[in-house]
């Protein structure tokens, strides 16, 4: 099994796509018929979109992404926890909704 698509609900829109493009996420603009306009990326194919919040909510999910250039992310952020897994550093910021988003660097070796 392998996840495809992941839909997150935002109630400032814009900011959240700002933030995750500075992950390196590059994002369009959609809409489908008579629904809303929304943003959608897709890198491995994965499609991460994001949708204005219904009903004044967004999602209370936690997130975690490979990265490249963590440092470099990660300057302009509050990080709010650090620790290592697998010898892995995984630094945890929150994105504007509050959402809790895990960043690791992508190893050198998987690098492409």
């Amino acid at each position: 099994m392998k996840i495809k698509l992941l839909v997150l609900h935002s109630l400032n829109l814009e900011k959240t796509k700002e933030f995750y493009t500075s992950l390196g996420m590059k994002f369009v603009k959609e809409k489908h018929g008579s629904g809303p306009v929304h943003y959608s990326a897709e890198f491995d194919n994965f499609v991460l979109e994001l949708y204005p919040g219904k009903n004044g909510e967004s999602d209370n999910l936690r997130l975690g992404f490979e990265v490249h250039g963590l440092t470099e992310i990660i300057s302009n952020l509050e990080i709010l926890d650090e620790y290592e897994y697998n010898s892995t550093s995984i630094k945890v910021v929150k994105d504007p909704e509050g959402r809790k988003v895990e960043l690791y660097e992508i190893p050198p070796e998987l690098d492409r």
